[in-house]
């Protein structure tokens, strides 16, 4: 497993491990003197023996490519491999655990190398078995450069050993860089004399005093001296003492580093010549300051060129009034013999700058190729022309046409030069030539195919969308017609179209469908417009087609979902209200929103979303601001008042709905007036159940000591006839008659009469809860009606006695009826409690009372109840919203505005009846409760 490595060293052992690296260097220097290869081999055994490691090896690295290259397993891992084909290279990506010192830059130590690890990647049969190894990186600059790795020490590798591994690696390869450079430096000195001596120039390697050092042959040749002569004579010895140009050149050496320029020279024999020098110091050598000079015999050209002045002179005056650069170089020298004003004025420079330059020498020439084609006109004895953009030897950017040509005068050969400025013609032809691509490109990536056609309807441009359109190349669509391309009554079409555009002038669009080279129909949108040419000659048309397809079949697929949508929200009659959030106006509704608010859609539109009073179920808040502005609203239970007064329970969700780029919002409600009632009738029915169920109860538990006390009450009441008549008997004789006795013989019967009364009608009390407790089952059932009447009349006594009569009128044949018993007797008490409570509200300061008259009659196959009080009556404007839930005119805690909207749906929607009313203000109200006589079959009850 892999070890960290410890933070402490002990310090007898690493003085020793610094004595036995330090002994290791000493040997390797003993053979610093050998190869590179003899270097390494003794390093790597050195390295064994500072580590006690029975194997170790070296591989070179390369950070740019990433590959391990090995230069050498130790002799005795070479022993004992068995591998028969042995790999030299490794990539750092597919290196195993070897390879992690690379990657993380720092040596590697295991210690127990069998063991497993998960950057393993197994090894080759016949490898050296390792029971641990040591790897660490070898920098330079900051860059990986070589692996050294050793291992099968006997005892485990420790921080010392890496300390001695990295101490003597970076000696080995400090060593290693030198021969390297050493061997460099030796071939570099080699290949410098091979080529010097080779050099048709004379070239020196002098110090800046002036003493030779070395010759080569050309020097010795010019000279006419040998090497030693050379040496011998110094810079004093051979330049011309009267030449004034000699201490120039060495001051602007010693001071710039070169120096470039001509001299007269002295030969041995006494002759003289003039020279090409140039000279340049050598620096960051250890034998102190050294320049190299090399000197060309330019007399015989300097004799040529002042002939070819002399001979040209005439022609100056010519020359400088040419409207074309002209310039003539030496063929054998390069130099310039002539040039005029012209030319310097197109380079910018002068006639002299002109004159000084070599065009062998000019970077100029060599970068833009114009000495090739220079040597190439001088070699072929020809004239060629050519123009090139190039920044000139004297800085100034050009354009010019340029004139090569090869003359002779006077038995040499010359290279003329004739220059045109360009400039100005090729910026403008690159002006259009940018326009015109510009032009191309763009028309090539407008997505939509693009086409143009001259006036004789000739295709001249087309994109690369048209091509794909066509599935064709532009070859074989320019110069033809559409009905070269299309049918031809597909071509008249277009035709007529395009004619209709050219006589108008202006530009054009329809619609319809073509077909691509596929076979696929398309709908597409044409846009023509006639194009001209700089007099405002009509020159042809350019037409763009925009493919609406997928927009046309989206519309369609939209149009289709929304009509589904319509449907849906429809068959669920769910309203919609569509509102603008920036007016908070109505900019929309559905049909099933009309029916809900009970309003057509044109007075809903445009009207403020703020208009309609919306009521929160919860907490009878009323909301003041449009939808979304405080908050979401999801499922929402409100009340929304209509414009005749009248509400309607609800269900409001309010979402935000993007809709063709513009932010709406969308009030969805659903019409829960059916369930609101179901509720009603569910909470009515458990409450009922309710009720029963304990007045049941109680009427069972009373009724058991209420019949031991009327019968208790019966006995004494005979019991006391007989005690009665005894007593009388006893007391005549005994007293004469007592009149105490007397009177309780008088009274004592009536109290006894009156408490059976009270028992009996306690009694009739608790059977009428028991009987209104039990009316049966959630199926119609035949209910006895005066029984049910005046079992009502009974419970509600506590309501009505105080300020009421009761009247009954009852058909005795109309005994019996088909209906839902408890839903009857619920309609039947709120009407009652109502009519008491309206009585109460008339008499409750009188000492009159009011009356309550209930009638039953038969009216065809109608049962029609009546219940009639003479109590405050309704105002004609509420009678239109008595049964509406939740309307009340009754004070806060005092009604719930319930009662007759139930009544309402017990008699109409359960009964399949009607239920209507007569009211009166301070005379009373009459409710007339209709229930069918017949059963499903149209039986008629008898």
């Amino acid at each position: 497993m892999t070890e960290r490595l410890p933070n402490h060293r002990n310090d007898d052992v690493c003085a020793s491990s610094a004595n036995k690296t330090l002994e290791a260097f000493i040997r390797l220097y003993r053979v610093s003197d050998q190869s590179i290869v003899q270097i390494l081999d003794s390093a790597l055994e050195e390295t064994l023996s500072i580590t006690e490691s029975d194997v170790g090896y070296i591989y070179f690295y390369d950070e740019a490519t990433r590959l391990f290259t090995l230069y050498s397993w130790s002799n005795s891992a070479m022993a004992s491999c068995a591998v028969v084909e042995k790999k030299t290279s490794y990539e750092l990506d597919k290196t195993g655990l070897w390879g992690e010192a690379v990657r993380m830059r720092k040596p590697l130590m295991v210690n127990d190398y069998p063991a497993p690890h998960p950057l393993k990647r197994g090894q080759p049969e016949g490898h050296v078995a390792l029971k641990n190894f040591l790897t660490i990186p070898i920098f330079h600059n900051d860059a990986i450069v070589a692996v050294i790795g050793v291992g099968n020490k006997k005892s485990d590798y420790t921080v010392t050993d890496v300390h001695q591994l990295e101490l003597f690696s970076k000696g080995v390869w400090e060593l290693v860089l030198r021969k390297q450079f050493e061997q460099q430096l030796a071939e570099s000195s080699h290949i410098f004399r091979s080529l010097v001596d080779t050099s048709l120039d004379a070239t020196f390697l002098t110090s800046t005093d002036g003493t030779i050092h070395y010759a080569n042959k050309a020097a010795c040749g010019l000279f006419r001296m040998t090497s030693e002569e050379l040496q011998q004579a110094g810079r004093k010895g051979l330049v011309d003492p009267t030449d004034n140009r000699s201490a120039k050149l060495i001051q602007e050496r010693d001071q710039f580093g070169k120096a470039k320029g001509e001299l007269r020279f002295n030969r041995k024999d006494g002759s003289t010549f003039e020279g090409e020098i140039s000279s340049a110091i050598i620096s960051g050598i250890s034998l102190g300051d050294r320049a190299s000079v090399v000197i060309r015999d330019v007399s015989d050209r300097k004799r040529y060129e002042q002939k070819l002045k002399k001979a040209l002179a005439f022609n100056n005056t010519i020359l400088e009034h040419a409207t074309v650069g002209i310039a003539v170089y030496s063929a054998t020298s390069g130099r310039c013999a002539l040039a005029n004003k012209t030319l310097a004025d197109f380079l910018g420079g002068t006639v002299d700058g002109l004159l000084a330059q070599n065009f062998r020498e000019l970077d100029t020439w060599k970068k833009t190729g114009r000495i090739e084609l220079a040597e190439r006109v001088l070699a072929e004895r020809t004239t060629v022309k050519a123009d090139n953009r190039f920044t000139s030897s004297f800085g100034k950017d050009v354009y010019l046409e340029s004139t090569f040509a090869a003359i002779e005068t006077g038995g040499k050969s010359y290279l003329l030069r004739v220059e045109k400025d360009i400039s100005e013609r090729k910026r403008l032809e690159k002006e259009i030539s940018d326009q015109l691509e510009f032009v191309n490109t763009l028309i090539d990536t407008i997505p939509s195919p693009l086409y143009l056609k001259d006036v004789s309807g000739r295709y001249i441009r087309c994109n690369r969308a048209y091509e794909a359109l066509r599935g064709t190349g532009k070859d074989d669509i320019f110069g033809k017609t559409a009905y070269d391309m299309l049918p031809r009554e597909t071509a008249d079409f277009h035709s007529s179209k395009e004619i209709e555009m050219y006589a108008t002038g202006t530009a054009i669009s329809y619609e319809t469908q073509t077909t691509t080279a596929n076979g696929e129909k398309r709908d597409i949108i044409f846009n023509k417009a006639p194009f001209m040419d700089t007099d405002g000659n009509v020159r042809g048309l350019i037409a763009i087609m925009t493919d609406i397809s997928e927009r046309k079949c989206a519309e369609s697929e939209i149009a289709e979902r929304e009509a589904t949508l319509r449907k849906i929200l429809e068959g669920i009659n769910a309203g919609i209200i569509i509102v603008d959030p920036k007016t908070f106006a109505i900019v929309d509704v559905n049909e099933a929103a009309e029916k809900i608010l009970g309003e057509p859609k044109a007075a809903i539109i445009g009207r403020p979303c703020r208009s309609f009073k919306w009521t929160r179920e919860r907490d009878g808040a009323v909301e003041e601001s449009c939808p979304l502005l405080d908050g979401n609203i999801n499922d929402e239970e409100y009340r929304v008042e209509r414009l005749d007064g009248t509400t309607v329970p609800v269900i409001k969700t309010v979402i935000s709905v993007m809709r063709s780029n513009q932010l709406l919002i969308f009030e969805i409600f659903f019409d829960i007036t059916a369930r609101k009632t179901m509720e009603r009738q569910l909470a009515l029915a458990h409450r009922l159940e309710s009720i029963g169920g304990l007045a049941a109860g109680i009427a069972h538990e009373i009724n058991t000591p209420i019949q031991y006390i009327g019968d208790n009450l019966s006995f004494l009441e005979s019991a006391w006839a007989e005690l009665s008549a005894a007593l009388a008997q006893q007391a005549e004789r005994t007293t004469g008659g007592d009149s105490d006795l007397k009177f309780l013989m008088e009274e004592a019967p009536k109290a006894l009469t009156q408490s059976r009364e009270g028992v009996a009608r306690v009694a009739e009390i608790v059977s009428a809860m028991k009987r209104f407790a039990h009316v049966g089952g959630e199926e119609k059932s035949l209910l006895d009606v005066p029984k049910a009447i005046q079992n009502t009349v009974m419970i509600s006594r506590n309501e009505w006695k105080y300020h009421s009569e009761i009247q009954l009128d009852l058909d005795p044949s109309m005994q019996f009826l088909s209906c839902f018993p408890g839903d009857f007797n619920q309609a039947l008490l709120n009407i009652m409690v109502n009519a008491s409570h309206a009585n109460t509200e008339k008499y409750h300061d009188r000492e009159d009372k009011g009356t309550i008259t209930v009638k039953t009659r038969r009216d065809g196959r109608w049962f029609v109840l009546s219940l009639a009080d003479t109590g405050c009556g309704i105002p004609e404007q509420n009678l239109h919203r008595i049964f509406d839930p939740f309307f009340t005119t009754k004070e806060v805690g005092k009604g719930t505005g319930q009662g007759l909207a139930l009544c309402h749906d017990i008699v109409v929607k359960k009964h399949g009846g009607s239920i209507d009313v007569r009211s009166e203000v301070g005379h009373g109200t009459t409710f007339f409760l209709r229930f069918p006589l017949q059963k499903e079959g149209n039986e008629t009850l008898q």
